[in-house]
Parts: structure tokens; C-alpha cells; sequence
């Protein structure tokens, strides 16, 4: 059969599909997001695990993104992956003004944690540390 004469649908599964409007949205969000948070492509590449030409690709809608990137992409940008898909305005991060300087730091500490399982445990421990701190050093167990 010759490739004319091949039913649409066949071809159509054999040939890449092209970037569409909601990729394209997508693209520009995660460029208008990435920049909002002040995340160099660089940055953001090393945070998912991908060349900083890919991630220039992503935000261009040359490459379209999968599933499992765009949690990776809202993981690395702190947002939650339907934002891709909107277009509400995006929430600023905590501005700095309203943070102590040691939030601050903890704060630009975590956000430099690449992997979400690592920012996971990081997260579980502060909140194990801050409900001890409630008790008293008595109703703490002794380990030494």
C-alpha cells in the first residue's frame, strides 16, 4: 500500500505530533514563571535533570512536555502543575521584605534543593523539630 493510499489515522500515529495552543501555553508559562521566580535556564535544567537546551526548547514549544516533566517543571518553579494550564495571574513568592533573614535563608536554601523527594524529607524533619519544640526538655526521651 503506498503512503498515500494508508488510512489517515495510521499515518497520523507514525508522524510526531506538533506543539499545539496548549503546548504553547504551557511553553510560555513555564518562561514566564521561571523568570518571575528569578531561576536561570541553567538552574532549572540541573533542578529536572536536563540539558539547558531543553529546557530553552520547553519554553520555545519546540519540545512538547510530558506528564512526568511537567511535575518535575512545577516541583523545580514551586507551583503547583496546574498552573501551566492557567492564566491567572501567577502568586509571587514570600517577598523577602516580610521574611526574617533566617526564613530568608532557609527559604533560598530550599528552594536550591533540586530533587522533590529530598525537599519532601526536608520538610517532614522541620515539622518533627518544630512540634518537639512545644515540649519541654523533661518530656523529651533521654537517648544518651
Amino acid at each position: 500500500m503506498s503512503e498515500s493510499a494508508r488510512p489517515r489515522s495510521e499515518k497520523a500515529l507514525r508522524e510526531p505530533r506538533q506543539p499545539d495552543t496548549v503546548d504553547r501555553q504551557v511553553a510560555c508559562r513555564i518562561m514566564e514563571i521561571r523568570k518571575q521566580r528569578g531561576i536561570s535556564r541553567e538552574d532549572l535544567a540541573e533542578r529536572i535533570g536536563v540539558s539547558m537546551n531543553q529546557v530553552i526548547k520547553y519554553e520555545q514549544g519546540a519540545n512538547r512536555v510530558s506528564a512526568s516533566r511537567m511535575q518535575e517543571l512545577a516541583n523545580a518553579l514551586d507551583v503547583d502543575v496546574t498552573t501551566f494550564f492557567s492564566s491567572d495571574p501567577i502568586g509571587e513568592p514570600a517577598a523577602p521584605a516580610q521574611l526574617s533573614a533566617v526564613e530568608r535563608r532557609l527559604l533560598e536554601a530550599f528552594r536550591r534543593i533540586p530533587l522533590p523527594e529530598t525537599r519532601s524529607m526536608v520538610i517532614r524533619m522541620v515539622a518533627l523539630v518544630a512540634d518537639g519544640a512545644n515540649q519541654t526538655k523533661e518530656d523529651l526521651p533521654d537517648l544518651g
